[in-house]
């Protein structure tokens, strides 16, 4: 059985969403991104998270981040119920609260190299941000509601970011078999999505068998590669849509060539077309 359940409602017309998911058993998702940044919180249950070419493990207390292009999916492990907390905000709700010292958009936009979306929150870490977290959860209503929550938002955000600026290592990923198999893939599909991603070639690069390449994919991340594959160009496509390409640039940078190919599995994932997209229309 799973539930999945919103305590509360947008502040302000969709820009701030809370979710609080509660999952049992048999959760299951497929890489997918949004539209807005996201701020992850693992209560328990929870086995890895991928995120565009990295691979984490997912463990109770663990936060992340990710932002509008990246694509990401977790999955679920042990015995545990999959319990966690997710904050969801277009990029645009930031920035009336961002100021020439504080930009709180910055974690969600750089990534240098050695870039990790997790930190391992102390005890200490998790307690401010859940209470913080379950006084935006508070059903009531009175008066300065609206008000206070986005408050607490902005406190919320200050101090992610606060943790993740004191703490930038490289996470401990997958097993060390898994993730010296597995990252390779996902780093050569993100870097070369403009070219022709057949599993041959990515085979040949990463020098595995095609067959056991692809198991050993689907083992690890509970999806395929050539999902993976497309997946990560409409998350490209919609960078660059953004960035204002136009859209034959956009279909040859992300590798569909085929125009009509790429307007029908764009508006596929996406719900809208790619000019509509580019339009800033959102859904039909």
């Amino acid at each position: 059985m799973t539930m999945h359940e919103n305590f509360i409602e947008s502040i302000a017309k969709n820009e701030i969403s809370l979710f609080h998911f509660f999952d049992l058993a048999d959760f299951s998702e497929d890489f997918h991104c949004h539209d807005s940044y996201e701020i992850y919180i693992n209560i328990s249950g929870g086995k890895n998270f991928f995120i565009n070419d990295k691979i984490y493990d997912n463990m109770p207390h663990d936060l992340f981040i990710h932002n509008n292009y990246e694509i990401h999916k977790t999955t679920m492990g042990g015995i545990n119920p999959y319990d966690r907390y997710v904050l969801e905000f277009r990029p645009e709700a930031v920035l009336p609260y961002c100021t020439k010292k504080t930009n709180l958009a910055h974690i969600f936009t750089y990534r240098p190299n050695n870039f990790s979306h997790r930190v391992s929150l102390s005890d200490e870490q998790f307690d401010y941000l859940m209470k913080l977290i379950k006084k935006c959860e508070q059903n009531d209503d009175y008066f300065g509601k609206d008000v206070l929550n986005k408050l607490r938002f902005i406190e919320i955000l200050v101090y992610v970011s606060e943790i993740f600026q004191i703490s930038q290592k490289e996470s401990s990923n997958l097993g060390e078999d898994y993730k010296a198999a597995i990252s390779p893939i996902l780093e050569f599909v993100s870097k070369n999505l403009s070219e022709d991603l057949c599993l041959d070639n990515i085979a040949n690069h990463v020098n595995l068998n095609k067959y056991y390449m692809c198991r050993l994919f689907k083992t690890c991340t509970g999806t395929t590669i050539n999902k993976f594959i497309v997946r990560r160009r409409i998350a490209k496509a919609k960078e660059l849509l953004n960035q204002g390409h136009s859209l034959i640039q956009v279909c040859d940078e992300t590798g569909f060539n085929d125009y009509c190919h790429f307007i029908r599995t764009f508006r596929e994932f996406v719900g809208v077309s790619p000019i509509k997209y580019a339009n800033g229309i959102t859904a039909e």
